[in-house]
Order: structure tokens, then sequence, then C-alpha cells
């Protein structure tokens, strides 16, 4: 099963860090998870994350990238062939 993880931000936090550990877990157990975050400031989370293989969509970098409505567009194509869809924060949900 193909899994797409959106969320805001790969900073430090309680949800960001769920990701991080649950995504390769995931992958393990023998699906296709991708991320994809709003804002793609480097950090340890993210980093972490590309190092176990996991296929990262960086929409923007910097905090104004949080609530950019052209990520609307970007998420559009992102999404072909996923069959769920999981956001993380409420930024993500709207």
């Amino acid at each position: 099963m193909k899994i797409l993880h959106v969320i805001t931000s790969m900073r430090t936090g309680g949800a960001e860090k769920l990701v991080c550990d649950m995504l390769p877990l995931m992958r393990d157990q023998g699906h296709q998870v991708e991320l994809a975050v709003f804002d793609g400031t480097p950090g340890h989370l993210l980093e972490s994350v590309r190092q176990h293989g996991i296929t990262v969509h960086i929409f923007g970098y910097g905090l104004k990238s949080i609530y950019n409505p052209q990520h609307i567009n970007k998420l559009k194509s992102t999404i072909g062939g996923v069959n769920i869809v999981h956001s993380h924060n409420t930024s993500a949900q709207l």
C-alpha cells in the first residue's frame, strides 16, 4: 500500500518525532511510504527520515511556507497513485 504522510515541518516536536519513528517501521512492514513537508528547513529529524531511504517531497522553506495556499497544487501532483494520505498538524489537514 502506498501511504503519503503530510506534515507542516520536521522541526523538533511530538508529531515530527512520531513521523520520524513511524515511517521506517511502516516501510519495513511492506508499505511504500513517502513524506510531504510544507517547510523543508533542514534538521536532524528530516535527515533521519532521508537516511532511512524514505522519499521526501519538500514544498517550501521557512515558517511562512507552512500556510502557503500554493501547496495545494503541489500536493495534488504528489498524491497520484497514493492509496492513503495521512495528515499531521492542523495546517496539513486544511
